[in-house]
């Protein structure tokens, strides 16, 4: 990844920044919804069985308690992505989260591919997507650590196998052919 050529004109402080949102209730209820039904759909549950289950859950205040000692806001595009990534990584990997560094130079590659795009030209796509990113961070991170506390090695083996495959498919990235450093996030090298 290179953020030197996709930032050129912009400084990444200012691509950041431009990434920032304020939170509609109308486009948080919607991403909830469309959680809910996901989540059914994908578990064969109904969604009131998924709704009884996430009940009043603030997913977006918890991000913001796990996330903001790593430098990162629950209102800001690129910050979520970041979480989102490097979460991903991390239990690809099984690996802990990395230290802040590491989630500040992912922040600034990560700022830098997504300033310009157009899907997020709009404040409303900006928190639509960030919320998403957000959901699954919180649920991801919230598995690995009930299947952490079970010891469940085989079902850790296979998180990480799904993890890195609904990132390859969904999002056309192999995190598992990446490393993370202080440096961000790149490709692995073959000895």
């Amino acid at each position: 990844m290179n953020t030197a050529s996709a930032a050129t004109d912009l400084p990444l402080s200012k691509a950041i920044d431009s990434l920032d949102f304020g939170f509609s209730p109308a486009v948080s209820a919607k991403v909830r919804r469309e959680l809910v039904d996901s989540l059914a759909k994908s578990s064969r549950q109904p969604p009131e069985t998924i709704r009884a289950a996430i009940g009043d859950r603030d997913f977006i205040a918890e991000f913001a308690l796990r996330f903001a000692p790593l430098g990162l806001r629950a209102d800001n595009f690129a910050d979520a992505m970041t979480a989102y990534w490097v979460s991903m990584w991390s239990l690809i990997h099984r690996k802990e989260l990395p230290p802040r560094s590491a989630f500040a130079a992912a922040r600034l590659q990560l700022a830098a591919m997504w300033h310009k795009n157009p899907y997020v030209k709009r404040e409303g796509d900006r928190q639509t997507m960030a919320e998403v990113m957000i959901y699954e961070t919180m649920l991801a991170l919230e598995e690995r650590e009930r299947k952490l506390a079970a010891g469940d090695v085989q079902a850790l083996q296979a998180l990480s196998e799904n993890s890195a495959r609904n990132m390859q498919s969904k999002r056309g990235v192999n995190l598992k052919a990446m490393q993370l450093t202080e440096s961000g996030f790149t490709r692995m090298t073959k000895h």
